[in-house]
């Protein structure tokens, strides 16, 4: 078998197809020869029996066409309308009976005909008889002739034709099986030739699978072990055909291999052990090797100089210069570009953000966020950590401003949230320290106003005490020269109390006047009340109309949908529906009409209170006023007095 093993697997190939069809021509010839014999069968079944059955039953068709006719003629008597359908029914059985006589070939058949054909003629010599006398008006006559020898004539034909059908049918059942048998033959035939070429050329294709199978088998585990990394297989060379040829050319691509992995294992030693310029040496290898090793060489370099890229743009960006770009790498180390783009956006993105909330910041507009929803981990702590920075100092500063708005407005009850974080509950208690001293002061303003109005009505009770001073003086004028020193000092005294009873009024007069001008204003204030309840009454009115007209109509559309009966049922719900909400609607705004009047009646009664207590308040600014330049005059006279008691003081001591 050595030769037959140092042959080619094309010349193997080639000797078992040849084989093959040897086998598969001599498979066709035999096939061939069976399916000739069964189409030749099939054939006579087709082309004389199959006609000779349809022949029969057509003459069969015809001879039954041709006694309806005679039967429509006896009974219609009208030869004309019969007249056609006597000579096609006639036409079609003389072509059926001549078509069968053309198709007989058997003994059997042509013994059968030969009793069928005499009957036939009869048949159609006595059917023209009978169209003769029909056609001359002799009906009865014809009637005879149809029952008396048509009749019998018919009869004795179908049994006959009955006859030469059985026997067909007989001879076509014999040669569907003789087809069936011949085609069965045919079967077993190619089915043990089949067998046969298919034993012959699976062994020979066993044979030949098994020597190149073993050696294929060692080429493909040799090709798994280098396709795994492997190169230490050992490889045996014992055919000179293609497959010993193949393990060959693996044998030295192992040793390629082996050669070009040490070099690869010596490269990554070297880089691991910090030599980066280390390289392979193309020169060691030849072909696509040596193109490897150089394509390697520049993968390596190229590699390392994005990386150390990568590292100086990287480090760029911690120092916080932003101005640099990442070079546009191409592929898939894009992936490396869009990354460090990303770094440079989402460094770009926060240092606007940040940006943004400091100008806020220091522009005084602490209600500005920065979007946190855009940035991710560490970014968005940072953002949400100056979120809440702004926040805090929002609400420490804008409730310290609620405050002084409060306090501008005269409302010094209100104290700020001394809780808020650090300086902001610091800035908040002294705020509140600050209102409480300034309502302190104000207290102490209104105390002193107070104390004004309890000062000028004991100046008013000392100036009438002093006239009443001055009547006993001029009637005891005696007894006041011996004490007109005292009584000149008592007077300078009294001038200086005047004066500051004077100035204590004007400040009286300047507060009188600011208090007349703000119950001036309440006064408006409420008239401009009593106008606004009094349009709301108006409008009050205007509701309950809406509401009277509102119930009207649902009062109407109840009616008509109970005037329509069934179909208006849901809009007679709909409408009390409507109805009993108009009726809520009027006597909620009679009730509001009420309260509104009541009010209207209160404002009144507040307005006029508040009328009265300016009218008053004026009187007081009046008498204020008058009191004041009647203190005035008091202290002009105290002055003068005090000069002419020390002039009167001189002369009564002269």
């Amino acid at each position: 078998m050595k030769w037959f093993k140092d042959m080619s697997v094309a010349r193997k190939q080639l000797l078992g197809v040849a084989a093959s069809v040897l086998l598969t021509i001599l498979l066709g010839v035999l096939a061939h020869a069976q399916i000739t014999s069964s189409n030749q069968q099939i054939q006579r079944v087709v082309q004389n029996q199959m006609p000779s059955v349809r022949a029969i039953a057509e003459t069969f068709a015809w001879i039954s066409e041709l006694r309806t006719n005679e039967l429509v003629l006896l009974q219609d008597r009208d030869y004309e309308a019969a007249l056609e359908g006597f000579r096609f029914a006639r036409d079609g059985a003389h072509a059926s009976n001549e078509l069968y006589q053309s198709l007989l070939t058997d003994d059997s058949s042509r013994e059968l005909y030969a009793a069928v054909d005499p009957l036939f003629k009869a048949y159609m010599q006595g059917n023209e008889a009978f169209l003769a006398a029909a056609q001359a008006g002799d009906y009865d006559a014809a009637a005879v002739i149809a029952t008396e020898t048509l009749q019998p004539l018919r009869l004795k034909m179908f049994d006959a034709l009955n006859g030469l059908k059985h026997n067909d049918d007989r001879l076509l059942q014999q040669e569907l099986e003789a087809s069936a048998a011949a085609f069965e033959r045919s079967i077993q035939v190619i089915t043990g030739l089949t067998i046969a070429a298919s034993v012959l050329a699976l062994g020979f294709g066993l044979l030949l699978a098994r020597m190149i199978g073993r050696a294929l088998g060692r080429a493909k585990d040799i090709s798994a072990a280098i396709a795994s990394g492997n190169f230490d297989s050992e490889i045996t060379v014992d055919s000179r055909d293609e497959i010993g040829q193949l393990l060959e050319s693996m044998r030295v691509m192992q040793q390629s291999l082996q050669r070009f992995t040490g070099a690869q294992h010596e490269m990554c030693r070297q880089h691991a052990a910090g030599e980066l310029d280390f390289r392979m040496d193309p020169d060691d290898f030849s072909g696509s090797y040596r193109e490897m090793a150089e394509r390697i060489n520049e993968l390596v370099s190229t590699h390392i100089a994005v990386q150390a890229r990568v590292v100086d743009v990287v480090a760029r960006y911690g120092r916080g210069d932003l101005s640099v770009d990442m070079d546009r790498l191409p592929g898939r180390q894009a992936r490396i570009t869009e990354a460090v783009d990303a770094v440079k956006e989402g460094m770009q993105r926060v240092n606007s953000e940040i940006a943004e909330l400091v100008d806020a910041a220091v522009a005084g507009d602490f209600s500005r966020r920065g979007d946190a929803e855009q940035f991710e981990f560490v970014y968005r702590d940072a953002i949400n950590g100056l979120n809440t920075l702004m926040a805090t100092a929002h609400s420490g500063l804008g409730e310290v401003g609620e405050l002084l708005t409060a306090v501008s407005e005269g409302e010094l009850r209100r104290r700020a949230d001394e809780t808020l974080p650090g300086q902001f509950g610091q800035l908040a208690a002294d705020a509140n320290r600050t209102v409480e001293k300034l309502a302190q002061i104000v207290g102490q303003i209104r105390q002193g106003s107070d104390t004004i109005n309890a000062a000028a009505g004991e100046i008013a009770a000392g100036n009438a005490d002093l006239s009443r001073r001055t009547e006993q003086q001029a009637a005891s004028l005696e007894e006041t020269a011996s004490s007109m020193e005292e009584l000149t000092s008592t007077v300078q005294h009294n001038a200086d109390n005047a004066r500051a009873a004077n100035q204590l009024a004007r400040g009286a007069a300047e507060v009188a006047g600011q208090g007349g001008e703000v119950v001036g204003r309440v006064v408006r204030t409420m008239d401009e009340i009593n106008e606004a309840s009094r349009r709301i009454v108006d409008i009050i009115s205007v509701i309950d109309g809406i509401a009277f007209q509102t119930n009207i109509l649902a009062l109407n559309a109840a009616v008509e949908a109970a005037r329509a009966g069934e179909q208006g049922r849901g809009f007679a719900v709909v409408a009390s529906e409507v109805r009993s909400l108009a009726q809520r609607s009027a006597a909620a705004a009679k009730e509001i009409k009420v309260l509104i009047d009541d009010s209207v009646a209160r404002v009144d009664t507040g307005s006029e209170l508040v009328s009265q207590a300016g009218r008053t308040m004026d009187e007081i600014v009046t008498s204020v006023a008058k009191v004041t330049e009647i203190m005035s005059e008091i202290a002009a006279a105290s002055a003068e007095q005090s000069a002419g008691i020390e002039q009167v003081s001189q002369a009564v001591v002269q």
